[in-house]
């Protein structure tokens, strides 16, 4: 019995020295999030396409995943009825990046603002201009 005391001493020694069986919380470093707040003045920029003006346009990328979010207005004296305002992202060469849609899908007054939104989970950090296509119904 004493036999059995002592490795069992023992072992609880070595186990308490190793640290074998204790519970140590680890702690998971957060990376903080890579944000890129797109400000080119070609991408950003307030641009009216068939009666529609798309302004205060916002483009992030956080960590390879772009949000794009834009304002429509209806600037004619008609009521339209519009879907999808596609954008259309390029780079430096004029070569496409990205054609994302943002959605309307209602009829605009005269005057009407709407937000259009997209996320991707394509980086466009090196986007450099933006155009747009109207979808009408």
């Amino acid at each position: 019995m004493k036999k059995f005391i002592k490795i069992f001493s023992i072992l609880l020694v070595a186990l308490t020295i190793t640290g074998c069986g204790s519970k140590k919380k680890n702690e998971d470093k957060k990376e903080t999030p890579v944000k890129i707040e797109m400000k080119d003045k070609e991408v950003v920029k307030e641009q009216t396409v068939k009666g529609l003006k798309i302004s205060n346009v916002n483009m992030q990328v956080i960590d390879g995943m772009t949000n794009f979010s834009a304002k429509v207005t209806n600037t004619t004296k008609e009521d339209m009825k519009v879907e999808t305002v596609k954008i259309i992202v390029k780079d430096e060469n004029k070569k496409e990046m990205a054609k994302l849609t943002g959605y309307v899908g209602s009829i605009l007054k005269p005057n009407e603002t709407k937000d259009i939104i997209n996320t991707t989970d394509i980086d466009l950090s090196k986007a450099k201009s933006i155009s747009y296509e109207i979808e009408q119904e």
